[in-house]
């Protein structure tokens, strides 16, 4: 009897031993986001995650120039965003970017990563350096001729650019001539896609005066057949810049964010030597199942899993993304025609067959009720499916997981083609069954259930987001109108 009571005692310390060294070395203290600014600084911080889906998570005081927030463990990274308020009114907002060394030149990043470590960050007031243009302008349509006149320190290139949701895409450039630059267009050629004016030397963007009241470059080009501008230097205390240090994985995701890291290969994947380096990276891991559609070969996406360490694959984001492997096996063999099984907001079932509706090709969109980018895309979508409703069927697959968000948003913003989503029962379903990314995103399938395309397309040598133009593109190759 006394030999048991050894055993059991000695059971029960080896145990407790045992699940205290396993917590130890999974870190599951949580983190720390420590934030130092000038003295002068007073208010509070607001920490907002942003990532998934936008949540507010705390405010904390600046007290002495310093912020620290504290938060529970998190089995996977989480983005956030920090705002600072600096007086109880809310009279002065300003959100705090961090430099992002692995650019060249080098950027900024608008969020840090939680990631359970002890980040410390060092921020001062950014001071940006700005061309404000006061203007005169003649109302009309048609063609349009925009001067400006710059300063006697300013010399070579003005560049205009439009903004395309990731990128900046060039569209003009005008050399400067006694001080003055001139860019002709056509008002019906100017479209939503935000578009801006800068120089080179030294770097500014121009800024209409009054954009506060509405003015954008987008909304005087349109509706100005003459627009003389004139450019002045200004200088404002805009936002704060930081300087981090002790988050892993906002280093990680800075070199993801950037153009000039290298941390894709030749084919557009996520190089092997990026993942090895980062191998203990969840967030990459997370990179790599939002991509995982992307690889032509599930062979190449079983060996870039490969290279992250055991505790990593063993994630929750691990274990789908080997989930999502093992279906892509089977897709190879049968399509997705087994799993596209989804339903409407009455509960009603629809498979593959019911979507296609006896055409050639689905277009599935993937979105979300609170995705505000995804609602912006309605009425291109509206247009796309009148144009070409009678050659393809267009199908709205939301990741939403909250059933009364879901429904409430499809009310607000109806549409003629079918709604569905894994929900109520399964909220995850159509995340996981076709690793979705950032969102909006597409997907076109044929009528054996074969993807034709999901949510990139190579362009050359890199992976571009497939859009609605490429959509159109697959559509005329594959079917003879």
């Amino acid at each position: 009897m006394k030999t048991n009571r050894i055993i059991i005692v000695c059971t029960i310390f080896l145990l407790n031993l045992f699940y205290s060294q396993s917590a130890k070395s999974q870190n599951k203290e949580g983190g720390i986001v420590e934030i130092n600014l000038p003295d002068s600084i007073k208010g509070y911080i607001k920490f907002w995650e942003s990532y998934p889906e936008p949540k507010y998570l705390d405010s904390i005081p600046i007290n002495n120039g310093k912020c620290i927030f504290k938060y529970r463990y998190l089995e996977m990274p989480t983005i956030a965003k920090l705002i600072v308020f600096q007086n109880a009114k809310k009279k002065r907002v300003d959100d705090i970017y961090i430099e992002n060394k692995y650019d060249h030149p080098t950027t900024v990043y608008g969020n840090i990563v939680l990631d359970n470590s002890h980040a410390v960050m060092h921020a001062t007031p950014w001071v940006a350096n700005y061309l404000s243009c006061t203007y005169e302008n003649v109302k009309g349509s048609g063609n349009g001729c925009l001067e400006i006149t710059l300063p006697d320190s300013i010399h070579g290139l003005v560049h205009f650019r439009k903004w395309d949701g990731s990128q900046f895409i060039p569209l003009d450039s005008a050399r400067i001539v006694n001080r003055k630059c001139t860019f002709y267009y056509n008002t019906s050629e100017i479209t939503d896609e935000r578009v801006s004016f800068y120089v080179e030397q030294p770097y500014s963007t121009i800024i209409p005066e009054n954009i506060q009241t509405g003015s954008t470059w987008n909304y005087l080009l349109k509706n100005n057949t003459l627009i003389k501008a004139n450019a002045n230097p200004k200088t404002i205390f805009n936002n704060f810049i930081a300087t981090l240090s002790g988050s892993p994985e906002t280093y990680v995701q800075m070199q993801l964010m950037s153009k000039t890291s290298g941390y894709k290969d030749l084919q557009g994947y996520i190089s092997k030597a990026f993942i090895q380096k980062h191998s203990d990276s969840k967030l990459l891991l997370r990179e790599l199942f939002y991509s995982g559609s992307s690889y032509a070969s599930v062979n190449d996406l079983k060996e870039a899993f490969s290279l992250f360490n055991e505790n990593t694959r063993q994630s929750s984001k691990g274990k789908e993304l080997a989930s999502y492997i093992k279906e892509r096996e089977e897709y190879d063999k049968h399509g997705v025609s087994r799993k596209f099984v989804y339903f409407d907001a009455t509960g009603k079932q629809y498979n593959l067959n019911d979507c296609m509706n006896g055409k050639q090709l689905c277009v599935v969109v993937f979105w979300a009720s609170w995705c505000g980018p995804c609602l912006e895309e309605i009425p291109r979508l509206k247009e796309f499916y009148k144009e070409y409703k009678d050659q393809v069927s267009l199908v709205n697959l939301s990741i939403d997981n909250d059933y009364t968000k879901w429904t409430d948003r499809m009310k607000q913003y109806p549409v003629e083609w079918l709604n569905l989503s894994g929900l109520p029962k399964e909220k995850k379903k159509v995340a996981n069954d076709f690793g979705v990314g950032p969102i909006p995103c597409f997907m076109v399938i044929d009528s054996k259930g074969k993807i034709i395309a999901s949510q990139y397309i190579r362009k050359g040598n890199e992976m571009r987001p497939l859009e609605l133009e490429n959509i159109k593109e697959i559509i005329n190759q594959k079917i003879h109108r």
